[in-house]
């Protein structure tokens, strides 16, 4: 990422850039994008944060399976300019809605208050990408035990493996490489089941995989199955994997992880 601001350039692509980010590093990013954008540097940028779309850009286009289904300014899409956005949730005590000028807004401020990305996430993929929401009571509470497990693995991983980059600022030059790696090979942008059995195999050693599996699980439909390796959604063996990464991520970072102040970090 810094290497693709260094110098100024007229036109700058950035895929996600603010992906893992913290709120108040990403609040910092805005800012140096605003700054370029002024400078009269032409950026393109790929975003899931609606609020993001709704910060830095001029223009907007929202693309699903291929396809532009809405483009215009922030203030226009969805015809925000002819008529007042309804954003509707369901909590407790059932469905509601509410008529706002700023649909984002409303939407970061419920991420925030029941679940942070996960809601943003599923707001966009309903809103626009076509995404069906889980029509059974099982499939809720594998999405829920999904996405406990998963956080705690992937939280706990992160702190296991912090020690190999040896500061934040190198981290994503050490792990970013990798990440994609085993983005492509564990069914995150490829169907699972056409990759080559070889790279199923050292997928299947990775949580990613389980991960992306259990989704499938929780938003496809059961017709699916066929193209599925196993024929299975293997949601036993989901729960099973994710935790053995819980327990031995847990193990590795109280047997290696240790607080440093900053005195000794020099």
């Amino acid at each position: 990422m810094a290497l693709g601001v260094v110098g100024r350039p007229e036109l700058l692509f950035l895929d996600e850039p603010t992906t893992g980010f913290d709120p108040e590093a990403r609040r910092q990013f805005w800012k140096l994008i605003s700054g370029l954008s002024h400078d009269g540097t032409t950026i393109m940028l790929t975003t899931h944060y609606l609020d993001e779309a709704e910060a830095l850009a001029d223009r907007v286009v929202v693309i699903a399976d291929g396809r532009i289904r809405a483009a215009g300014t922030p203030a226009e899409l969805g015809g925000r300019d002819k008529a007042t956005a309804t954003v509707c949730w369901q909590a407790e005590g059932g469905r509601h809605s509410t008529r706002t000028d700023t649909p984002a807004r409303v939407i970061a401020e419920l991420a925030q208050r029941y679940g942070g990305e996960t809601a943003i996430l599923l707001a966009i993929g309903v809103a626009f990408l076509g995404l069906s929401l889980p029509d059974t009571a099982t499939r809720w509470f594998t999405l829920a035990w999904l996405f406990v497990l998963s956080v705690a693995a992937f939280s706990l991983l992160g702190v296991a493996v912090s020690g190999i980059a040896g500061s934040g600022q190198s981290a994503a030059a050490v792990f970013q490489f990798p990440y994609l790696v085993l983005s492509f090979i564990s069914g995150v942008y490829f169907v699972y089941g056409s990759l080559p059995r070889a790279v199923q195999d050292v997928a299947a050693v990775f949580p990613l995989k389980w991960l992306c599996q259990g989704l499938r699980s929780v938003f496809l439909p059961d017709s699916l199955l066929a193209v599925e390796p196993t024929h299975s959604w293997q949601r036993g063996q989901i729960a099973l994997v994710l935790g053995a990464w819980v327990v031995v991520s847990l193990v590795v970072c109280v047997r290696t992880f240790r607080w440093q102040g900053r005195d000794e970090a020099r």
